[in-house]
């Protein structure tokens, strides 16, 4: 079956000059697009308290551009016909948005400066986080003197300071309390934003961010070809600008996708809906549409004290895009969740009781076996890949041709340009104080962790992906006293920027804008520079917006979760484990083991047998916060493509893919337009879509 991602869009008549898509203009309204998502983007999700715009890997905000780029550009073809933007400038100006998009977001801005200004600011006398914890931080990751907040401490003890600071102008010294303080409770008359007391940890952050980033860039072009030529992974999220911007030429300046009519009654479903119940949220007399049904309330006792969070959440958008996987996958998704609920009701007949994972939602018993599928998982895919691997270096170290003209990057220098990179981040790592003997081993968890939750967004077309954090592992493998203090306490900081909450990371983007390229004909090497342009303007137009938000309004303001909550997090689980140690227990291994082995068993059947109907991907995912979020959603499109294959075919199953489409369209403007409402009336708290 031929789907959308396999048709190249066709250009616009009269403009074979431009038909590379990779032009001045189309790279200027990218970055442009790029910034203004890195202003945007803080102040929707911190100031606005809205739908976050940028928590899922098809980011409401770049999809809303979108749509703007492409209602200026209807009008262009149609009076000034050449004028107006190709298809491929349209997509190239899509991917740049769509790499730089969660950098503002989950990516790296709004974990970054509030986890490094919170750890000074929550700091109190009960909490002990000064006296005990500020030893081991290296001062060049932090803007507040962590040698004067010791010493105004009792029982402070003393840092040690690189003499290097010595050499630094005043304005670039690390600033005193009042640093933290204003970020959080806003600027004093006559002070002003502290850039210079910023500027050190910022630069030495921003390094290792760019470092991680160009690793992940070097992943993706080595795992392209595979994913992208040989198993012909689908790729929903792609297939949605693919389909908006679809052979827009002057002769018909309104894409086909806009002129079927299954596409108009997907789209009005959610918009009418969500319409509804914003009116709700401004005025509570008119009815509301309850999407989030709550059922853990209907499970008592002790049988179901291991069930966790319970709900049923109503995303459009999820039942639209499950209608885009095979329908093996999405069964397994709700499956498995469904699954792990009745486990743990099992493990609660016998009594047994698992210390959790701090942090995570998912209950200890599914988290742990979750663990032994991804490790699984990420080994499989190595091993299946093996050929493809060996062929990238033999071609790399010229014992065969380079067949690599049409790779973003040559194998060459993403091979050993990876490998330089991963290099220098663990050399990063060791500087900051993290004992030679974790940094690999955190390292290459955390990449096999990217590896799978990449995959689960390639081909199972989950908005947004959770994994664990590398210390996690560690921890509930051999417990915390493999870990020094020193190493457990500036480890917090580097997961919880980097490696925390990966909704928001660049591979699974980087992934999509290939697979974008590709199917769209863009040259994906001319392409690759400015995505890289695209990742820093986003690091720099998000920097300066958050800083300026925080400082003159006071980050104390915004939403909980990011400015209060998350920050404390850091050091509050360094603390519990500091005074509770986590103990190795053979439990937590028997359940990785049987999630490992439950993983290979799912996979060699999927192998051995056409009928077998369950996924290891959907096994990994579990219990997991994004299918607490998207299970029932899942099941709802599941069920629905499922009727449509059964008595329609595949001839219905196309007709009404446009419909599925608008469920997502529609419940992309739907946030889109409730965002601009609710700036325009100054109203915050209105969030309906993803948490």
């Amino acid at each position: 079956m031929h789907g959308p991602q396999d048709a190249t869009p066709r250009d616009a008549p009269g403009a074979a000059h431009r038909a590379g898509g990779i032009t001045p203009r189309a790279i200027v309204v990218g970055l442009v697009g790029t910034i203004v998502l890195g202003v945007i983007t803080p102040y929707c999700d911190l100031v606005l308290r809205g739908t976050w715009i940028a928590c899922s890997h098809l980011p409401i905000g770049v999809l809303v551009l979108f749509f703007i780029t492409l209602a200026i550009n209807t009008p262009l073809l149609h009076w000034l016909r050449d004028r107006g933007f190709s298809p491929r400038e349209l997509y190239a100006v899509y991917a740049m948005m769509l790499v730089g998009a969660g950098i503002p977001s989950f990516g790296l801005t709004e974990y970054l400066f509030p986890t490094l200004a919170g750890a000074y600011y929550f700091a109190t006398p009960e909490n002990h986080w000064i006296e005990r914890l500020f030893q081991y931080l290296p001062q060049w990751l932090f803007p507040f003197d962590l040698k004067s907040a010791m010493q105004s401490t009792p029982g402070g003890g003393s840092v040690v300071t690189s003499d290097l600071y010595t050499l630094l102008p005043a304005g670039l010294q690390p600033g005193g309390r009042s640093v933290v303080t204003a970020f959080y409770e806003g600027l004093r008359p006559g002070q002003s934003v502290p850039w210079g007391a910023w500027a050190v940890p910022l630069v030495a952050w921003t390094l290792a961010a760019l470092v991680l980033f160009f690793c992940m860039i070097c992943l993706s072009v080595i795992l392209r070809r595979r994913w992208i030529d040989h198993e012909r992974l689908v790729f929903p999220l792609v297939q949605v600008p693919l389909e908006l911007a679809r052979d827009q030429s002057p002769a018909s300046p309104l894409p086909p996708f806009f002129r079927h009519h299954w596409m108009w009654i997907g789209c009005a479903i959610p918009l009418l809906i969500h319409s509804i119940n914003g009116l709700h949220f401004y005025f509570p007399a008119v009815p509301e549409i309850k999407l989030v049904i709550p059922l853990r309330q209907n499970f008592t006792g002790r049988l179901w004290s291991n069930m966790g969070i319970f709900t049923m959440f109503i995303h459009f958008s999820v039942i639209g895009f499950t209608y885009l996987i095979s329908t093996e996958l999405s069964f397994s998704f709700w499956f498995f969740f469904l699954f792990f609920i009745a486990e743990g009701a099992l493990f609660a007949s016998f009594g047994v009781q698992l210390k959790p994972l701090p942090g995570y939602p998912t209950p200890p018993h599914g988290a742990l076996q979750m663990i032994g599928a991804f490790v699984t998982l990420a080994g499989t895919m190595a091993w299946t890949s093996r050929r493809h691997l060996g062929q990238i270096w033999e071609q790399a170290v010229g014992r065969l041709p380079a067949d690599d003209a049409h790779e973003p990057l040559p194998f060459r220098t993403a091979l050993f340009g990876g490998a330089i990179g991963l290099g220098l981040f663990a050399l990063w790592c060791l500087a900051t104080g993290v004992g030679a003997g974790l940094v690999g081993l955190v390292i290459v968890l955390f990449f096999m962790f990217a590896l799978v939750l990449t995959r689960l967004v390639s081909e199972g077309g989950l908005l947004f992906v959770q994994g664990f954090r590398p210390t996690d592992v560690i921890i509930a493998c051999a417990g915390t006293h493999v870990i020094g203090a020193r190493s457990l306490t500036v480890l917090s900081f580097i997961q919880k920027v980097f490696m925390f909450d990966l909704r928001g990371f660049l591979m699974p983007s980087l992934m999509d804008a290939h697979k974008l390229a590709d199917a769209s004909g863009l040259n994906p090497r001319k392409l690759l520079p400015w995505l890289g342009l695209a990742i820093v303007a986003a690091v720099v137009s998000s920097y300066v917006a958050f800083l300026l938000m925080a400082y003159h309004l006071g980050g104390i303001r915004f939403t909980n979760w990011f400015l209060t909550i998350s920050p404390q997090q850091t050091l509050s689980f360094v603390t519990g484990y500091l005074n509770q140690p986590y103990p190795t227990s053979p439990a937590n291994w028997v359940l990785m083991l049987g999630g490992a082995g439950t993983t290979v068993f799912l996979a060699v059947m999927r192998a051995l047998y056409t009928w077998w109907p369950f996924h290891p991907l959907g096994y990994a995912m579990g219990p997991s916060w994004p299918m607490i979020q998207l299970w029932f959603s899942v099941l709802v499109g599941w069920a629905l493509k499922s009727v449509v294959l059964r008595y329609g075919g595949f001839k219905r199953f196309r007709e009404a893919k446009p419909f599925f489409l608008g469920l997502v369209v529609g419940e992309f403007s739907a946030a889109g337009l409730w965002l601009l409402i609710d700036f325009l009336c100054g109203q915050p708290g209105h969030h309906f879509f993803l948490t």
